[in-house]
């Protein structure tokens, strides 16, 4: 079965979508940094996470209240402490 889920973290303004299936193993995550069009220079980055085969596992919005809407925002999960 394939899942998303959301994290967000006010505090640190930062947002994660995981992606996954019931059968993942991620294994090593290497990280690209991405600036969709239209983001400043130093705000709006996203951050790609890819398993060690080169598929996509998560997004890192560093400026989540720019990229999702505030009905998005409030439905995801608190981090874990």
């Amino acid at each position: 079965m394939l899942w998303m889920r959301l994290s967000y973290d006010k505090d640190v303004g930062a947002a994660y979508l995981r992606l996954g299936a019931d059968t993942d193993d991620v294994g090593t995550v290497s990280s690209k940094t991405f600036t969709p069009p239209g983001a400043q220079t130093t705000d709006g980055h996203l951050v790609l996470d890819f398993d060690d085969a080169g598929r996509l596992v998560g997004i890192e919005f560093l400026t989540p209240e720019q990229r999702l809407l505030p009905r998005v925002l409030a439905a995801a999960e608190s981090p874990r402490p």
